[in-house]
């Protein structure tokens, strides 16, 4: 096992990511084509996908960017190759909203009567920018 940056979080991370080995492998670029091989493909994106999500929900945070999403996605000084490629399919997928759209969404009512205690502890402030956006999951478990 291999040690990190000076991160902190550890305890939020999966096993694989003490694995230089195994993280080399995740930080290299998707297959071109998810079609070539759907099996390295799902992996590795759902590798980061819960990365992203167990961040999120052991840290309390309900919105993200991009410049958040680099840094605790960095291990070793490196970044995924893929991180644009995991963020398109996040929102495809509405694991991440722009924050823009949740809040003029019937969800913002719905999610806001069920925490209303945790939102006014962890959503603070307007959003910042496009590149804002809430992590839905972390919002329905909390």
């Amino acid at each position: 096992m291999a040690t990190t940056d000076s991160d902190t979080h550890n305890v939020d991370r999966p096993l694989e990511w003490f694995d230089d080995e195994r993280m080399n492998f995740m930080m290299s670029a998707f297959p071109s084509n998810r079609e070539v091989n759907c099996a390295h493909w799902d992996s590795k994106m759902n590798f980061w996908k819960q990365c992203i999500l167990r961040y999120c929900q052991h840290h309390h945070h309900i919105d993200m960017n991009r410049n958040q999403l680099k840094s605790i996605l960095t291990r070793n000084g490196r970044q995924p190759l893929g991180l644009n490629l995991i963020i398109d399919h996040m929102l495809s997928s509405n694991q991440l909203i722009p924050t823009s759209e949740f809040q003029s969404s019937s969800m913002w009512i719905r999610y806001l009567k069920k925490s209303v205690t945790w939102f006014q502890n962890y959503f603070i402030g307007p959003p910042s920018t496009t590149n804002q956006w809430i992590v839905l999951p972390v919002i329905k478990v909390e």
